[in-house]
């Protein structure tokens, strides 16, 4: 991946975060204003003119129920937490985790090195001789049962000349090999 599409992921991740927490606040607005919700578009639309001070009431809510939701919400935020937020840990990485050391003393060994061996199985003829490993006894199959092909004669469909070849190629609209190749 280079920088360009780096940049242009990222982009697109910080509008969709953008997007994400824009649906939240809106879903909690409506949330906290109940079914009176529906209220909220028409007056965004038409934009009230004057200001009555209460956020509420300039959305169209009824004065009483305006003035239960501006104290709530004003309780609300005196309830916030205002110590600041965790520091985020350092990114730093420590790269002596993920180096090796290799000694110096040790010297380059073949892998696949082979010692000499000696061979020291004995065939006394004991091993396999019970009923489950004897040999099945099998009648052996004719070689000469399947009948030798004969070659066929075909006509190529572009230069007309007659080619023998296998049965099997056999086909009703055939090509020869040198025509094949053109």
């Amino acid at each position: 991946m280079n920088s360009k599409d780096r940049e242009i992921i990222e982009g697109l991740t910080a509008t969709v975060s953008n997007l994400v927490a824009t649906v939240n606040r809106v879903e909690e607005a409506f949330k906290q204003f109940g079914k009176r919700g529906e209220s909220l578009i028409p007056t965004i639309e038409n934009e009230p003119t004057k200001s009555t001070g209460n956020v509420f009431e300039d959305m169209g809510f009824p004065k009483e129920e305006a003035v239960i939701l501006q104290l709530k919400t004003d309780e609300e935020v005196e309830n916030v937490d205002s110590s600041p937020a965790p520091a985020r840990r350092s990114s730093t990485v420590d790269m002596a985790q993920f180096t090796m050391d290799k000694p110096s003393e040790v010297l380059p060994r073949p892998v696949n090195t082979v010692d000499h061996r000696e061979n020291i199985f004995v065939d006394n003829e004991s091993l396999h001789k019970d009923q489950i490993n004897a040999t099945p006894e099998v009648s052996l199959s004719s070689k000469g049962s399947r009948p030798k092909f004969e070659r066929i004669t075909q006509n190529c469909t572009r230069c007309n000349k007659a080619v023998k070849t296998h049965p099997q190629h056999a086909r009703e609209l055939f090509t020869c090999d040198n025509c094949l190749r053109r």
